[in-house]
């Protein structure tokens, strides 16, 4: 492979020299030619009946990059381009440092503000993708290089669920103890999920030691990062455990986070509320959720609807979402329910270990930490979730 011309869309690329290797895909160090150096993901090819597989999961991150080009984040690696010869696929991607952020804590201890930064950049990125309905599944200090100004760059999005494009296989099947929140292992993922991965992180980066190694087995830490490391000041020790909760009592959302840091505490919101896309929205009277649109039309007269709902998702590409999907609203007595409102693709609700879909014009109550999914299939899994917090 090595001195080989792998030819891509836009460019051809000379092999230099293999760079790392995974159980998944083999990383190359190439050129393009304007001789710029270019990282090449090529699919690992063993003859052992998962070959499909590495190949499928290096075409979902190929796709998850390209959709996020535009506009683009400069912390999330950069899509340049790809290729499939002999029936390999091959992914091209920036060429970033050769130093993951779990190097550079094993080589030498960073002190605060710098940790802080780093969170800041990667706060970054989420905050990106969770607007997208794009969830990373596997933030951890492998997952993390720097640009050439020193900035936290995330990679690896072939564990990312995008809608319904995800790697074959349910949503439980990636976890990374210590990393992954407990929710990818039980089901009921959604984007507050990176938040708890990155709260680990940031535990690593304040601390040295992995998260794991100061975890109950509910997933929750038990120590404070300056019962490790003295120099870490009081109020940034409080942050990684209000991260790290598999409830998200607290922080569920990047803003909760980036709040924090600015004042120095935070506390519960204290009203019923649902986290959509990392957005936080109060359920005070009827809360409709649908696809964005600027208006109502005939159509939405025809079944009751006069303008369009309160929480509008913005979908690219392939639209799976109804114009008027789902409504949640709180009765006289307090408590609040959903229902489905006759969507296409179905609204499903998350109980007892599984998703189970409402039937059209199905009214349930809500319990706190429900997990709601905006469109369901039973061989794909959900298309868009959102979790409801009673307070």
């Amino acid at each position: 492979m090595v001195g080989s011309h792998i030819q891509g869309n836009k460019s051809s690329y000379k092999i230099i020299k293999e760079i790392g290797r995974g159980g998944m895909a083999i990383a190359y160090l190439a050129r393009d030619t304007r001789n710029q150096e270019v990282i090449i993901k090529s699919q690992l090819i063993k003859g052992d009946g998962v070959d499909d597989l590495r190949k499928e999961k290096l075409e979902v991150e190929a796709k998850v990059l390209r959709d996020l080009l535009n506009p683009g984040c400069k912390n999330i690696v950069k899509y340049l381009d790809e290729s499939r010869t002999n029936n390999t696929f091959h992914l091209i991607i920036e060429k970033l440092s050769d130093e993951t952020l779990k190097n550079r804590i094993q080589n030498h201890r960073i002190n605060e503000q710098t940790a802080i930064t780093y969170l800041q950049s990667l706060l970054n990125a989420l905050k990106y993708l969770h607007s997208r309905n794009i969830i990373h599944r596997d933030i951890k200090p492998l997952n993390i290089l720097f640009d050439i100004r020193g900035e936290a760059v995330l990679i690896d999005f072939g564990g990312a669920k995008e809608g319904y494009n995800v790697m074959p296989g349910n949503e439980t099947q990636l976890f990374t103890p210590g990393w992954s929140c407990t929710h990818q292992k039980s089901g009921g993922l959604t984007t507050s999920c990176d938040l708890y991965a990155l709260g680990g992180v940031l535990f690593y980066m304040l601390t040295g030691e992995e998260p794991k190694l100061h975890m109950n087995q509910n997933g929750i830490l038990n120590k404070k990062p300056n019962q490790l490391n003295p120099q870490i000041s009081q109020r940034i020790s409080e942050l990684p455990s209000l991260m790290v909760d598999p409830d998200h009592k607290i922080i569920s959302t990047v803003n909760d986070v980036e709040n924090y840091l600015r004042q120095g505490n935070i506390s519960s919101y204290g009203k019923p509320h649902i986290i959509m896309n990392g957005i936080r929205y109060e359920v005070y009277d009827e809360l409709d959720i649908g696809r964005q649109h600027p208006s109502c039309n005939t159509l939405c007269f025809q079944i009751g609807f006069r303008a369009p709902p309160k929480v509008s998702i913005t979908e690219s590409g392939d639209q799976y979402l109804s114009r008027h999907h789902a409504r949640i609203w709180k009765d006289k007595n307090g408590y609040c329910w959903i229902q489905d409102l006759k969507s296409r693709n179905g609204t499903a609700i998350y109980r007892s270990g599984m998703y189970r879909l409402l039937a059209p014009g199905q009214k349930e109550m809500l319990l706190d930490k429900s997990v709601i999914a905006l469109g369901y299939n039973p061989q794909k899994g959900p298309y868009m979730t959102f979790t409801f917090h009673e307070k």
